[in-house]
């Protein structure tokens, strides 16, 4: 009988350690970047955006192509998991926007979205680039 309460006591704790690593992988809520004034004040044509987009994006493994003047469609992929976003831009700022998808559990419950962490890293890196990118343009 012992036995069996430090079996169990074992299982319990195990499983209440376990659970927030589950939620985490679940999802967390998902960074949105809208608005986004070019660090340095400028402003520049809507070539030279689409530009510093399209370098920035393929520079982080995103694959870039044009869907309209100010926008510029980027697709991740790494194995099975997917991001597609749409990069809406003017010629003083730009906004990264969700379009869609694959097993990164995303959820929108109540106006209030959550996706798997690792959507929220790629998104930051492809932010930064954006600025990386748009701080060169001459």
């Amino acid at each position: 009988m012992n036995a069996i309460r430090s079996t169990l006591l074992i299982l319990v704790a195990a499983a209440s350690l376990a659970a927030p690593l589950a939620a985490q992988a679940r999802g967390a809520p998902m960074v949105t970047f809208e608005n986004i004034a070019f660090s340095d004040g400028r402003t520049l044509t809507l070539e030279q955006v689409k530009r510093a987009v399209i370098r920035a994006a393929s520079s982080k493994q995103w694959a870039a192509s044009v869907k309209s003047d100010n926008t510029v469609r980027a697709t991740y992929t790494k194995g099975r998991h997917s991001a597609v976003v749409d990069v809406v831009f003017t010629r003083s700022s730009y906004s990264i926007r969700y379009v869609d998808s694959n097993d990164l559990n995303y959820s929108d419950q109540d106006g209030k979205a959550t996706i798997h962490p690792a959507y929220n890293k790629a998104i930051t890196a492809l932010r930064q680039s954006i600025d990386a990118q748009l701080r060169t343009v001459s």
